[in-house]
């Protein structure tokens, strides 16, 4: 008979590998990029910081679908768009769903965050604890800033996530789970 320790360490060792797999099953790939301070003009800027302690990295897309970024924790994408009304939806081991209403010119600040089995998008602006951090935030991340290689992998991963956005966007973006969407107002910049 094994002693429970034996039986929990055999448990522990068997799940682990399970837990490093990337969630979203993306198989893209992402490369380093300087920080910009500023969106080009006209444009809007949008920081998506990593906060999160997961070991599986958050698949961004826009409303209409399309695949923005495969971010892992503790880094940070920028994405400049176009001024106007948008979402944004993250994947991981959870699902997040953030609406926006962006203005030309302005630089927002998002930062994906697990609490507990629950995966949020925060906008810093309207959170005191993480705008008095978003400067040191942002030191961590500094060498962790990410774009995606809109490669022949990440078009595939996008096409196959059809679906599962479409009933993404059912659900959150006025169906029985659109409580849970965050909404970055047009003064929610920095």
């Amino acid at each position: 008979m094994m002693k429970k320790s034996s039986v929990r360490l055999l448990l522990y060792l068997g799940i682990l590998p399970l837990l490093l797999l990337p969630v979203n099953g993306a198989d893209t790939r992402i490369t380093k990029v300087a920080r910009i301070d500023l969106p080009p003009k006209g444009k809007v800027l949008v920081n998506i910081h990593g906060t999160f302690r997961d070991l599986v990295r958050y698949a961004i897309f826009g409303e209409d679908g399309t695949f923005l970024m495969d971010l892992p924790q503790h880094s940070e994408c920028q994405l400049t768009c176009e001024p106007g009304t948008k979402s944004f939806i993250a994947i991981g081991s959870n699902v997040a769903v953030v609406t926006a209403d962006l203005v030309a010119d302005k630089v927002y600040d998002l930062a994906i965050d697990r609490q507990g089995f629950s995966t949020k998008f925060v906008i810093l602006a309207q959170d005191p604890k993480y705008r008095k951090n978003l400067e040191s935030i942002e030191k961590k991340e500094k060498d962790n800033i990410f774009t995606l290689e809109r490669d022949e992998a990440a078009v595939k991963f996008e096409a196959a996530q059809k679906e599962r956005l479409l009933a993404i966007k059912s659900d959150f973006l006025g169906g029985k789970k659109s409580g849970r969407v965050a909404r970055l107002g047009k003064d929610d910049c920095r």
